[in-house]
C-alpha cells in the first residue's frame, strides 16, 4: 500500500494536485459539511476545510471501487 500524500487532521501539503470529484460521484454524496468541500487527491475523495485545507475525512478511495 503506497503512502498517501495527505494526513487526516492535517492541511494538504502545498503544491499537492487536487481536483473536483467526478460530477456523477458528487450527485451520490450528501452535501459537504458547512465550511468544507469535497476534493479529489489521486484516487481519494476527501472532505477538506475551506480556507484551512485541513483533511477532515476520507470519503472513498476510488481505486477500491474498480
Amino acid at each position: 500500500q503506497p503512502t498517501k500524500p495527505w494526513r487526516l487532521d492535517q492541511p494538504l501539503p502545498d503544491g499537492l494536485k487536487t481536483d473536483a470529484p467526478p460530477p456523477g460521484l458528487i450527485a451520490k454524496l450528501s452535501p459537504s459539511p458547512a465550511g468544507h468541500q469535497y476534493m479529489r487527491v489521486d484516487t481519494d475523495i476527501l472532505i477538506i476545510g475551506v480556507g484551512t485545507r485541513n483533511v477532515a475525512a476520507l470519503v472513498v478511495d476510488l481505486s477500491r471501487l474498480q
